[in-house]
């Protein structure tokens, strides 16, 4: 019971993230952007404090940057731990939303992300160590930025 609550209450918020982005964010971006400019969803992860170590099982290889910007590859078998956990927290969530941002069939973002005017990045944040609540550790920071052209490194305001 508790994890259904939990899952219905995380998809309420990704519900409402892509909400934000098609009835805001993009319309805004597309009447204001300049070429070459794409909107970036950066996606962070973040893993509890609690040292973690298991063994990626997945056959999806996964690709991530840590915060110095270094490149990081995750694919099945290899040995995992908070950073690659956070990693991994940052991709699939950054798929899940780009996934439901596709099957909403809105016309902008199918165009935006067919010319490649919209990119995800992912970034393994390691560990978080915001409070003493281990779940709420456990988390995931997007933003969505401008990058190229003119507006670069604006952010759109999520509230």
């Amino acid at each position: 019971k508790d994890y259904q609550s939990y899952s219905q209450t995380i998809e309420g918020i990704f519900d409402e993230v892509k909400k934000t982005i098609l009835n805001e964010i993009l319309p805004r971006f597309k009447t204001s952007m300049l070429p070459g400019e794409v909107l970036e969803v950066r996606v962070t992860g973040y893993a509890d404090p609690k040292q973690f170590v298991g063994d990626y099982l997945e056959d999806q290889t996964v690709t991530f940057e840590d915060n110095e910007k270094v490149q990081h590859e995750v694919s099945r078998g290899d040995k995992i731990r908070n950073l690659e956990l956070s990693g991994l927290r940052a991709w699939y969530s950054g798929h899940h939303l780009g996934q439901m941002l596709l099957a909403s069939g809105n016309e902008d973002y199918r165009q935006l992300n067919s010319d490649d005017r919209i990119q995800f990045r992912y970034i393994g944040g390691g560990e978080s160590r915001n409070g003493a609540d281990r779940a709420a550790q456990r988390r995931i920071h997007i933003e969505i930025v401008r990058t190229g052209g003119s507006g670069a490194g604006a952010e759109f305001d999520m509230k």
